[in-house]
């Protein structure tokens, strides 16, 4: 009895840190989505407000670049996660 309730506590602890891990990972997926909507919006007031590539170009770069920082930033805070746990 002693044994089982040994596994079941290890079992609910190792569950509920992949459920955390998995809502860390969703919560980053989502702002990697703001992120590039961000962008999108910015080149969509350049786009419309001026003709200045530079301007459109410089929003979708921004954007972009964000976005791409974001999701490594994430990835490897994934993996340090995964590893220590």
């Amino acid at each position: 009895m002693l044994l089982f309730s040994a596994v079941g506590n290890a079992l609910h602890h190792r569950i509920a840190a992949a459920f955390d891990i998995f809502f860390f990972f969703l919560f980053h997926a989502f702002g990697f989505v703001l992120y590039i909507s961000g962008g999108i919006a910015v080149l969509a007031v350049f786009a419309k407000a001026a003709s200045y590539f530079a301007g459109i170009i410089a929003g979708g770069v921004f954007a972009l670049i964000a976005a791409v920082c974001h999701l490594v930033h994430v990835a490897f805070l994934y993996k340090g996660s995964r590893i220590q746990g």
